[in-house]
Parts: C-alpha cells; structure tokens; sequence
C-alpha cells in the first residue's frame, strides 16, 4: 500500500548540465517489499528527450503496480510522468494516472517558474486553475533526481521547495553517511539520504488523492534513499518508516 513513495520536491536554486546523458534511455526495475511480502514492482526510466513549451525535456517516468498476491488486499496501477528542463533541471510539467482501490483520477500540472506560477486541472480538482507557488519549486520526482546529479557530501544538508499539489513544502536532504549496499546481485558504495518534510501552511488531511501524494509529505515522515557513489548514481534501496513497519524498496534490474 505503500508504494516507493518516492516523489515530489523542489530546490533553492537553479542547477546548469543538470542531468546526464547517459541516464537516457535507461530504465531501473525495483521490488517494495512490506512485512516481508513483495507486495509493489516498481520502474524508474527515462526513455526520451521530447519539447515543452519549446524547451528540451526529460521525460521520467515512473510506473507502479502491485503484484498479484498483494493485489488481494490492496490494488494499485499507478503511473507518473515528470517532463524536466534540461538546462534548469526543474520540472516544467507533472502528469500522473491513478488507479488504485479507492481512487482513479488523472491530474496534470504545468509549471511557469519565470512566474511562480503552476496551472492544475484534474485530479480532485473541480476546474482548472493557476497558483503561485514558491522559487525553483520541483514535485518530488524533479528532487530525487536532482539529487542524483549531485556531489554528495556527507554531512551536507541540500535544501529544496516542493510543491504537493498545491501545498508548499520544504524539504531537507541531508547525507548522513557512505555505507555498503547489495542490490542487483553485487555490493555498492552508497550515500545514505534522509529526508525531512517542513510544511509551510498548516498540514491537512487529503482526500481523493493517490497513496503516494497522501502519506508522503507530512511533517512525521521519515523518507531515506540510498543513491549509488559511482556513476550513473542510481537508486539502490528506499526505506519509508511507518508504524508500525517501515516499507523497502530495492533495485532488482537496471536496464541500459
């Protein structure tokens, strides 16, 4: 039920050569495992450099499905696609489809960071229309890579602004330490991230929205990556701590 619960962020900066070239076309297959049970498969890819609003794109996506056994308690297919800057490294559209047991929607949001400015239609939302939100704001997606693309330094605190759907957010990564991690069959050299939420209005309870915007970004959230030291620094493991059992994500596949 808790999928990977990984994304939505943005950065107190703008960041130029913001991503690799090599990360295009490549595709990461992971495993949520809960109680012990696989319980979600989970993708991480990004196929393609396409145009919006005339500027070059990556296109992330992000796909997640539970697996048969899991399915019986808890269905989810929930698929998210963030289009990000390739000169700015910010998320300039952000588009999911949602299916899942108590919940199916599709909502698009469109970023305009020369103004602060994102426009919303669908989802919850009754009718489109445009909010402020805050400097260099990134969805968590957008963050997650930004971070990938980084020099991580233990000890270092890289503070972002996040929108959730409409909510501002501030969010605090900080690398706690470099350890030793086994996934994909071999041992990795990994930074240990983890994140803090900070909301900047006062925290409400969602309603008709999917599993990942509603228990990701609170103020007890405790959220830690393990992202690779060497390069193309993919994402090894994911731990997202919830009473009273915490969630694992782990990489199964990379695919060139």
């Amino acid at each position: 039920m808790i999928f990977f619960r990984g994304f939505l962020c943005a950065g107190f900066f703008l960041c130029s050569s913001v991503f690799s070239q090599q990360w295009v076309g490549e595709s990461n297959d992971y495993k949520l495992t809960y109680l012990s049970i696989s319980a979600v498969s989970i993708s991480l890819s990004i196929p393609e450099i396409v145009q919006v609003d005339n500027k070059k794109a990556y296109r992330i996506v992000a796909y997640s499905k539970t697996t048969s056994f899991f399915s019986q308690f808890y269905s989810l297919e929930n698929k998210y696609e963030t289009f990000v800057d390739v000169e700015t490294g910010l998320p300039l559209r952000y588009h999911k489809f949602i299916t899942q047991k108590t919940i199916k929607q599709e909502l698009m949001a469109n970023y305009d960071h020369g103004k602060n400015t994102a426009h919303y239609e669908g989802g919850k939302f009754p009718e489109s229309f445009d909010i402020p939100v805050q400097e260099n704001s990134h969805n968590f997606f957008s963050m997650i890579y930004f971070l990938r693309r980084e020099s991580l330094e233990v000890g270092k605190t890289y503070r972002m602004n996040l929108d959730v759907e409409t909510e501002p957010w501030k969010v605090e990564a900080k690398v706690i330490q470099r350890e030793t991690v086994e996934a994909v069959d071999r041992e990795w050299d990994a930074f240990k991230v983890e994140f803090k939420f900070i909301p900047m209005k006062e925290e409400i309870k969602r309603k008709k929205t999917d599993i990942l915007t509603r228990r990701l970004a609170t103020s007890k959230t405790r959220l830690i990556f393990w992202i690779a030291a060497e390069a193309p620094h993919p994402f090894l493991k994911i731990e997202f701590e919830m009473s009273p059992f915490s969630a694992y994500t782990k990489l199964v596949e990379m695919k060139p």
